[in-house]
């Protein structure tokens, strides 16, 4: 047996995982870029939907370079032998994927200085750059540790006396300096993670108490002028009063006469239906955050089980390698879904996509 008959041996047990990661890049591929297609060309930019467009982009490299590198990984399991292939893209991945994990982060914030700071604490437009920008140099500073870390990596089977190659982690580096990064690299994340869980629930108290106050009060709560008549005082002078028989008398007393008048429609309505738009697309992204917690945690763990346990995809059953290489792989979810999520929840985007295939079938 040659090693491309080894290779061919253990395709077989990494076909499920190749279909998976075959999936999401086509659904990645064509989600995001309608989403880029939508909030680009048919929305005008906004400060609410700044971000999308953003994370869309993101998630649109990572739902591709990520599921070609997953399998790459399955399709070339021992014959792997391009190591600047495997550096460029562990190093990609990387980047994409922590960079759509801190412009989530960036997003939680400005959603609570919107929903929860004080009047005209929202992030402007210099902030809203300056945020990216951060993100970027953080983003790049954890990725670039994997072009050291990672290459084509020998490995023999000494059984059937066959050396092949793998895209992995390599054992020429201080294990210290690994270890270190490691659990800086999982303390980020679960940091995020916990900061995400914190603002969104601040959040969701205040817009709960908000709907509360809402369904108590009803629109009274709402100091609301329309375009019919809003009641007004003008000040008379009464020369007289008047006795049993209408007569009046003159006190020189001042009383008030409500007489109504026509006033123009104030900002009133606006403002309430820019509030409800800023509520409902916290919401969105309160749900996107929630996935993306529910998509990570497994990769978390096993992170931090590799780094506790050495040998530990080694050292457990295929049957059990194999389910969790699977999983392992899930957190790519939390790059394809947004845009289901924005289909469900964000009317703007449903009208505009009507409206856009209503243009083709004409």
């Amino acid at each position: 047996m040659d090693v491309e008959a080894w290779n061919s041996d253990l395709m077989e047990d990494m076909l499920p995982k190749t279909i998976f990661l075959i999936c999401c890049m086509v659904i990645g591929l064509f989600g995001n870029g309608f989403t880029l297609l939508i909030y680009c060309v048919k929305m005008k930019m906004s400060d609410e939907r700044y971000f999308i467009p953003v994370l869309a982009t993101v998630d649109l490299f990572a739902a591709t370079i990520c599921p070609i590198l997953g399998v790459m990984e399955s399709r070339m399991i021992v014959t792997f032998n391009n190591a600047s292939v495997c550096k460029i893209f562990w190093a990609a991945a990387s980047f994409l994927t922590l960079m759509s994990v801190f412009v989530l982060a960036v997003i939680a914030i400005q959603r609570y200085l919107k929903v929860c700071g004080s009047v005209g604490s929202t992030m402007n437009i210099f902030w809203r750059r300056i945020s990216l920008m951060i993100c970027i140099v953080l983003s790049a500073a954890f990725a670039a540790p994997m072009i050291i870390f990672h290459s084509a990596v020998e490995i023999t089977n000494v059984e059937k006396n066959l050396t092949g190659f793998q895209c992995a982690r390599t054992n020429e580096e201080d294990e210290t300096v690994v270890i270190i990064y490691g659990v800086i690299l999982v303390l980020t994340i679960l940091i995020i993670m916990t900061l995400l869980v914190v603002i969104y629930s601040k959040i969701a108290l205040k817009l709960y108490r908000h709907y509360k106050s809402i369904e108590k009060h009803g629109n009274s709560m709402w100091i609301r002028q329309s375009d019919d008549h809003e009641m007004h005082t003008s000040d008379t002078l009464v020369t007289g009063s008047s006795d049993e028989h209408g007569s009046s008398k003159d006190y020189g007393l001042q009383e008030k006469e409500f007489k109504p008048q026509k006033i123009p429609k104030t900002k009133v309505d606006k403002d309430s239906k820019k509030t409800n738009i800023t509520h409902k697309l916290t919401t969105m992204f309160m749900v996107i955050t929630m996935f993306f917690i529910l998509c990570y945690v497994p990769k978390v763990i096993l992170l931090v089980m590799e780094g506790l346990y050495d040998g530990f995809w080694e050292n457990m059953s295929d049957n059990l390698r194999h389910v969790l290489t699977l999983v392992n792989e899930i957190y790519i979810i939390n790059n394809i879904i947004n845009p289901f999520i924005y289909a469900f929840m964000d009317s703007r985007f449903q009208n505009e996509s009507k409206n856009l295939f209503h243009c083709i079938k004409i």
